[in-house]
Formats: C-alpha cells, structure tokens, sequence
C-alpha cells in the first residue's frame, strides 16, 4: 500500500513537471479575432479588437492579423508584432513603444481631444497615416517602410529621428508639426525642413 502511494505521488510529481515544461517554453495560439480588455501577454493571436473605451495592452503579443482601436479606446503596444495593420478611429490613445512591429501599415484618424499618439522606436513595414487628431501626436526613432502622412492635425505634432522609406508629407496641420532629424526620399508641405 506505501509502495503504491509512493509510486502515485512520483507519476503526479512527473506529469506536473512536464506540464510546467510545456507551459514555460510553448506559447498559447488562439486563432479567433478576439476582444481585448486588459493585457495579453506574450502568445499568439489572430486579430484584436479594442472595444469602445477600453484599454488594451499587448505585452510581447503575436498578432497575426490586424488590431483595431475602437472609439474612446487605448491601445499600448509593448514589444508586440503585428502581422497585418494598425487602423484606429476616434481612439482616445493609441502608444508604440520600443520593440513593437507592425508588418502593414499604422492609419490613425480623429484622435480624441485629450488623448495622445505615441510611436517611439517602432518598425513599421507599411505606411504611416497620421489624419484629423486633435489628440498629440508624437513619432520618434522609429523606422517606417512606406510613406508617412501627417494631414490636419490640431493638438500638436512632434515627429523626430525617424528613417522613412518614401516620402515624408504633412500638411494643414495647426499648429505645424516640430522635430528634425528625419530622414526620407522626400520631405514634402509643412516637413519640408524636418
């Protein structure tokens, strides 16, 4: 009877131990577009959606697909990639930090007023179009694969040290976009000295 016990305990000891090998080295794959209220850590995922007034944060996330920034939502990026594009519309704040990689392109439009758009060291393979926020928006040493747009923007645009594949464009912003240091095949309307 001890000796069974004995062996019961040792095949519990070693099925948990594989258990906790797989776990710590095997990342979890979901393949449906989720919602995200909260944080995902580092795992696989198809597309995300942040509903109206959340807050997501994707903590070393493997998106593969798009992210969507719903109204009044925040989005912070922590070292996550993204397979396909960023796109949101009225989102309260929308924050790239260091490490994050988008494979597509980053369209941000009618950002809240309050709010921010923070793209700091980010590599984004597509296009970056920055339209019609009255939120902040700054854009620094990030590496940006196609053109970047910055089109009538009202709360204020800082975009500096970035390495821009195409062209630089930015007009009718109010007030005009500050920064330098950026380098592009053209730098073109209110960037023309950026």
């Amino acid at each position: 009877m001890i000796h069974l016990r004995k062996q019961r305990a040792t095949s519990l000891v070693a099925v948990l131990s594989l258990a906790t090998a797989l776990i710590g080295t095997s990342k979890v794959v979901a393949n449906d577009n989720i919602e995200c209220e909260g944080t995902i850590g580092a795992v696989d995922t198809g597309s995300v959606i942040v509903p109206d007034g959340e807050i997501c944060t994707l903590d070393g996330t493997d998106v593969q697909g798009d992210v969507t920034v719903e109204s009044g939502a925040t989005l912070i990026s922590d070292g996550a990639s993204v397979e396909n594009n960023i796109q949101g519309e009225s989102a309260y704040k929308v924050i790239l930090k260091p490490g994050t990689v988008v494979q597509g392109n980053v369209q941000l439009q009618k950002g809240l007023d309050g709010g921010e758009i923070i793209i700091d060291q980010a590599d984004i393979g597509g296009g970056l179009q920055l339209q019609d926020n009255l939120s902040s928006v700054s854009v620094s040493d990030s590496d940006i694969g196609g053109d970047m747009q910055v089109k009538n923007n009202d709360g204020g645009t800082e975009i500096v040290s970035n390495t821009i594949g195409n062209n630089l464009q930015c007009q009718d912003n109010d007030p005009a976009p500050t920064g330098g240091g950026n380098t592009a095949d053209q730098k073109q309307g209110q960037c023309e000295n950026l």
